[in-house]
Parts: structure tokens; C-alpha cells; sequence
């Protein structure tokens, strides 16, 4: 497969906001041919979610795209936020994630943490017979997977043979 190029990639909305984002810290900031790998790579590693490309797109003031996708492949708490302005909960993508963990009923935590042994998307009657043990019953599991699509924690995806499937971010 060919490296994306800069006008390959444009067109998604997470680089839009990636690049819109990375010229308010560097003005200069455009997509290259040379950077669009490294661009398409950060945005899809942090699954196109505003607040994570936003951390992403301050650290360009010290920071390569390149060196960016590195530290996001080294830490579990990169991108993060660069002010200490910034509250507790919205610094790093771990702190969003227990926030939001925190604000689920225990039955969409439960959820949630069984839905974590899917590697890649599922569609709804594999979250039904793989997470569906007590106190998780089918009216339950559907209510859940939309509460936690609702809060960003899963995503769907594109239909296949008429299914949705959804994944974790």
C-alpha cells in the first residue's frame, strides 16, 4: 500500500480539526505529503476524538508529528493536556476515560468492562451471547450499547451485511 498523501486525507473531519487546531499553536502548520502519514496515523491512534486531537495539536509548539505518534505509542497518557489550567479530568485521555466511567450506571460499567474482549467491531448479537450473563439481560445490553455509544465510549461503524457493528475506542 501507497503512504497516504496530503489531499488523500483533507477531506476527514478529524484531520480538519487536527490541522485547524495545530495553527492556533503553530500558524504555519499545513499537511504535507512528507507529514500526511504521520497525520493519518495520529488521527486514527486517537480515533478521531476532538479533545485527544486537540491535546495532540498543542504539543506541535515543541513537538514533530512524528514525535507525537512516537510518545502515543510509548505512553498511555499521551496526548495530554499542556496547561496546568486545564481541569484533572479533561489532562489526559485516562482521566477522560474514568470520568466517563464514573458518570455510568453499573450496568453500563458492566458492560463496558465485559465489551473490553472484543479486539475489533462486534455486532449486536455478539455482545448479546458474549456479555450477556446476570444481571445483564438483553433489554439491558441494548439500552447499553446506546447509553455508551451516547457518551463516545463505543463507536459504530459501517454497516456489513446489514449489521451494525460497533467498537471500542
Amino acid at each position: 500500500a501507497t503512504a497516504p498523501r496530503a489531499g488523500d486525507i483533507m477531506s476527514y473531519e478529524s484531520v480538519q480539526l487536527f490541522v485547524d487546531r495545530a495553527r492556533l499553536v503553530l500558524p504555519t502548520f499545513t499537511v504535507t505529503d512528507d507529514n500526511a502519514p504521520s497525520v493519518a496515523t495520529l488521527c486514527r491512534r486517537l480515533d478521531g476524538l476532538p479533545l485527544t486531537l486537540e491535546f495532540a495539536a498543542t504539543w506541535l509548539r515543541m513537538l514533530s508529528v512524528d514525535q507525537i505518534v512516537q510518545r502515543l505509542r510509548d505512553s498511555a497518557e499521551f496526548p495530554r493536556a499542556g496547561t496546568s489550567d486545564t481541569p484533572e479530568r479533561h489532562r489526559t485521555v485516562r482521566s477522560l476515560a474514568a470520568g466517563t466511567y464514573s458518570l455510568c450506571t453499573p450496568d453500563e460499567q458492566r458492560l463496558w468492562s465485559r465489551m473490553a474482549v472484543f479486539a475489533g467491531s462486534v455486532d449486536l448479537a455478539a455482545v448479546e451471547a458474549t456479555c450477556g450473563a446476570a444481571p445483564l439481560d438483553t433489554p439491558v445490553i441494548v439500552d447499553g450499547v446506546a447509553a455508551l455509544l451516547d457518551q463516545s465510549v463505543l463507536m459504530a461503524d459501517d454497516a456489513i451485511a446489514e449489521q451494525r457493528r460497533y467498537r471500542m475506542l
